[in-house]
């Protein structure tokens, strides 16, 4: 009998230690568990860039809020890093300050089914169509490039070793009519992290 209630006590502590805590977090303040990309970086390139853009020719010194085309970020990293989060953000902050428009490039597709349809189904009224020819042409082109580099500090008698990670995110906003660029930037992130030679 005392044999199985200690074994019932161990099977307890061993349920409870091992099961999972979760905690809320807060998106907004950072968060950082290793020296890896990661949605605080997300929010840093995001405000970094859409300042820069909006305080700066030719957003700035436009009356009319241009139209921009987002044609995706490019991963120049040995991360599998989902750069198309990254275009949403700057897509909902540029949009939200009332001083770009964007034209739905992925949707366009969609679009044209939808168009087709009403136009051709036979099922659709007419008082209900639109008018064809009439979408928006963007002015701007938005592209950009994410690169990174790591470095390992040389091994020496110490019993941790650092590592440097870095993170480059180059945005650019070329004219549509002149091929030119009328903008770019770029912001920087690095973290340094120690690690024990031996251990966790």
């Amino acid at each position: 009998m005392g044999m199985l209630r200690y074994a019932m006590i161990f099977i307890f502590a061993v349920t409870v230690g091992c099961s999972a805590r979760v905690i809320a977090k807060n998106p907004d303040q950072p968060v950082h568990y290793d020296q890896d990309y990661d949605y605080t970086d997300l929010h840093e390139f995001t405000r970094k860039l859409v300042q820069s853009m909006l305080s700066k020719k030719p957003i700035s010194e436009t009356a009319d809020a241009p139209i921009v085309a987002i044609y995706g970020l490019t991963n120049r990293t040995d991360e599998h890093i989902d750069l198309k989060s990254v275009s949403d953000a700057l897509r909902a902050k540029l949009h939200d300050s009332g001083k770009v428009r964007f034209v739905a490039k992925d949707q366009r597709e969609m679009i044209d089914k939808e168009v087709e349809y009403m136009m051709n189904s036979g099922k659709v009224d007419p008082a209900t169509h639109i008018k064809l020819a009439k979408q928006a042409g963007a002015r701007y082109m938005l592209t950009g490039t994410l690169y990174s580099l790591a470095k390992e500090q040389i091994p020496q008698v110490r019993f941790k070793k650092r590592e440097l990670k870095w993170y480059k995110l180059t945005l650019e906003l070329t004219d549509v009519e002149t091929a030119l660029i009328a903008w770019t930037d770029e912001a920087e992130i690095a973290r340094e992290v120690r690690k024990p030679f031996i251990g966790w």
